[in-house]
């Protein structure tokens, strides 16, 4: 077995380090590592973490989050494995405006007054897949229970801010 002896971030400036590895299925080996598990290396799980990595960072407001291809560097007696991570973090974003087109079957304020994600707040992946939800149960609540809510963001052009656009198809 592999273990995983240090896992560090390089270019991580607003999230630290020891919050990042929180999100993280892959773990440094520990005292307990023997009795749980942690430290063993699994390059499946460390996949899905690169992805975990970018949803938690876009769900902060960073939708230009970028992770490089780790780089991974085993010992010499092949016990040890360190990652490196190199992240590029951009600007935090705010949400600019919202927009809703399609088959609408209720009026904007109706849908605002559901959401979460409003105008001057920080973007969130997480809220927004939230949102998304709640407008696609309105439309089910309704009769509509194949109802689709796409989204589309588009970033404001010099300004740190994103407009999402949610559109509706009743199915």
């Amino acid at each position: 077995k592999v273990m995983v002896k240090k896992i560090m971030f390089l270019g991580n400036h607003e999230l630290k380090d020891t919050e990042l590895k929180t999100i993280m299925h892959t773990q440094e080996e520990t005292l307990f590592s023997g009795l749980s598990g942690s430290g063993n290396f699994k390059e499946f799980h460390f996949k899905t973490d690169v992805e975990k990595l970018k949803y938690y960072y876009k769900s902060k407001g960073f939708l230009q989050i970028n992770i490089g291809n780790p780089i991974i560097t085993v010992s010499e007696d092949k016990k040890w494995i360190f990652i490196t991570v190199n992240v590029k973090e951009g600007p935090k974003f705010k949400v600019n405006d919202i927009f809703f087109n399609g088959e609408l079957l209720f009026t904007e304020s109706e849908m605002r007054k559901e959401i979460k994600l409003i105008s001057e707040e920080i973007y969130s992946e997480e809220t927004l897949r939230k949102d998304i939800q709640v407008l696609t149960e309105m439309y089910q609540d309704k009769g509509y229970a194949f109802a689709n809510v796409l989204r589309r963001l588009q970033i404001v052009p010099g300004e740190n801010k994103v407009d999402i656009h949610y559109s509706f198809e009743k199915g």
